[in-house]
């Protein structure tokens, strides 16, 4: 099939580009299952077309007029739109007016769920991520989203589309690092994250920043890499890859860590890259993990004697990680989850043998 990819391929700001963000795994996975992809970066389209410089309102015009010419040259099976927000439901209409069998698929990998105590930015927050794929829904034959939770997807669910859990995706052509044949590395333990919103840990709502100062506290000999938290800069692409090389453990904590399988696109990094991952209990990833696997927690407390216990232990953690890195890659690696992705398109159904973790409203 030929695919049209719709999202933000930032090619004209380097400050915080993204090497391993989920377009690219998506591309990459399509690719490889045997298709013909082009990409079209929407953003930067935007901000070309409006001369400024800046995304305005010419420059959206102006690539919606440019999409549907593009569209109808290259004549797409499908068009896949990833958080492509300069893109207006009306130009998509138009495209399948003219192109009657091109489908439409919109993927996105923000949190949907409002969510008791958590903070009204939270919450708004997911509630705009809902409006804006409500806005695509009249056009999108498929939506594709980083939760399995059914009463969250429920929301997008129309007669004439599909709404499907799409988990979050490794690939190893992007995570290349394979820190579980390392005994000893620079860091013991990374933890990145931006701190502007509280997050669910253990329950309970708390700053990024105290659970890092925590988890020092209670395992003072750790040598950890706190990337973007406690006043430590972020880390982005290259150096971010790096950071995951160089540490022999990570925390994946989520703003939510108690909804069905919705997790940060970090659980693949971290796996991917062969860190042994924590992971909160609460999470739904026991479905499909045992604890030979993941670091699983409960506590904050079972969560700082876990970390100890590895610390110490590098070989049983060596272990354990290869153990989570390789189911993590057999059960989401790119050219499954895009095969997943075309049958859905395709047929309306998924193969529960091939894909254990799907869960599909059709």
């Amino acid at each position: 099939m030929k695919i049209l990819h719709i999202a933000n391929f930032n090619l004209l700001k380097t400050n915080g580009c993204c090497e391993n963000s989920m377009q690219r795994k998506i591309t990459n996975g399509f690719i490889r299952a045997g298709h013909n992809v082009v990409t079209f970066s929407d953003r930067d389209l935007c901000r070309m077309l409006g001369i400024t410089g800046s995304m305005n309102a010419l420059g959206c015009k102006r690539v919606n007029d440019y999409l549907i010419k593009f569209a109808l040259q290259i004549c797409p099976d499908i068009i896949v739109l990833g958080h492509a927000d300069t893109i207006k439901t009306e130009t998509l209409l138009e495209i399948k007016k003219r192109l009657p069998n091109v489908k439409v698929i919109d993927w996105n990998v923000d949190n949907i769920t409002s969510y008791p105590n958590a903070e009204n930015k939270f919450n708004h927050d997911a509630q705009y991520t809902v409006q804006k794929l409500k806005n695509k829904q009249m056009a999108s034959d498929l939506v594709l989203l980083t939760t399995a939770d059914k009463n969250s997807l429920s929301q997008l669910k129309m007669s004439n589309n599909i709404v499907a859990f799409m988990p979050n995706i490794v690939d190893k052509s992007i995570e290349t690092g394979r820190v579980f044949e390392h005994e000893k590395l620079p860091y013991d333990f990374l933890f990145a994250a931006t701190p502007t919103l509280t997050r669910e840990f253990c329950g309970q709502f708390v700053s990024v920043d105290t659970v890092a100062e925590d988890i020092k506290r209670h395992v003072p000999d750790l040598n950890p890499l706190f990337a973007g938290i406690a006043g430590n800069p972020k880390v982005h692409a290259t150096q971010y890859q790096k950071a995951c090389e160089s540490a022999a453990m990570g925390l994946s904590l989520s703003h939510i860590n108690s909804i069905y399988l919705y997790q940060s696109d970090r659980l693949a990094h971290f796996m991917g890259n062969g860190l042994l991952t924590f992971l909160d209990s609460a999470s739904g990833y026991r479905d499909f993990f045992s604890n030979d696997e993941v670091a699983f927690y409960t506590t904050p407390e079972e969560l700082y004697q876990k970390i100890a216990y590895y610390k110490a232990n590098p070989l049983e953690r060596m272990k354990v990680a290869k153990a989570g890195h390789d189911k993590y890659v057999a059960l989401f690696n790119e050219v499954l989850v895009a095969e997943y992705i075309i049958d859905l398109v395709s047929t309306g159904q998924a193969d529960k043998n091939k894909y254990p973790w799907a869960v599909v409203l059709s």
